[in-house]
């Protein structure tokens, strides 16, 4: 269940609360921050769940998994106030108990979660395979990956994602940035400064 859970909520990040006034999001609760790039907006859980609805996915039983599961990220930072009628670049951190995946190595646990997340999108191509890397001073592992998601119009939209899964103890941060997969709004530049900006207490 904690790993079916896990994968619904990287889907969730991968499609795309409260809102904050400041540029640099804090949760001491969880021991997390993280700084908004400048002139994006903080989404609203009322905002987050609508764009999950107005999601197709390829697997339906996902489909109704994300509707089940879904719950409130820590965070969600866009490029553009929503609603827009585009992929809206975003910033996704989500924190979860690991259940029996305690101590499993981050690399494995991504790897068990891509073959779901390739049968929900279409197109899906890895940019960057899953590797290990090191967030906040903690074991994590990382993928880039290119894939096309439909909302229910199916009107098509090509995403490049990036995903973070980082084990601190019991529990697990999720942080996902997705956007263009090409052109003026690929928003790299942003997405690396807020990666270089996270802190994660031990």
């Amino acid at each position: 269940m904690i790993l079916k859970q896990i994968i619904t909520l990287v889907l969730i990040s991968l499609v795309a609360s409260i809102s904050y006034a400041n540029d640099v999001f804090t949760n001491p609760t969880v021991g997390f921050s993280i700084e908004k790039p400048d002139e994006w907006v903080y989404l609203t859980t009322q905002t987050i769940t609508e764009n999950r609805k107005n999601v197709r996915l390829n697997d339906e039983e996902l489909q109704k998994s994300i509707q089940k599961y879904a719950t409130a990220p820590l965070v969600v930072m866009a490029r553009h106030p929503e609603p827009y009628d585009d992929l809206n670049p975003s910033i996704q951190v989500t924190f979860r108990p690991l259940g029996q995946l305690q101590g499993t190595p981050p690399e494995n646990i991504l790897s068990l979660i891509v073959p779901t997340i390739e049968r929900a999108v279409s197109d899906f191509e890895y940019i960057e395979g899953i590797r290990a890397t090191r967030v906040s001073g903690l074991d994590a592992a990382t993928m880039r990956a290119r894939y096309t998601v439909y909302n229910q119009q199916g009107r098509p939209f090509e995403t490049l994602t990036r995903i973070w899964l980082v084990p601190r103890g019991a529990y697990l941060f999720i942080i996902a940035m997705s956007g263009k997969a090409n052109g003026p709004e690929l928003s790299e530049t942003e997405f690396v400064k807020a990666f270089n900006s996270i802190k994660i207490e031990h």
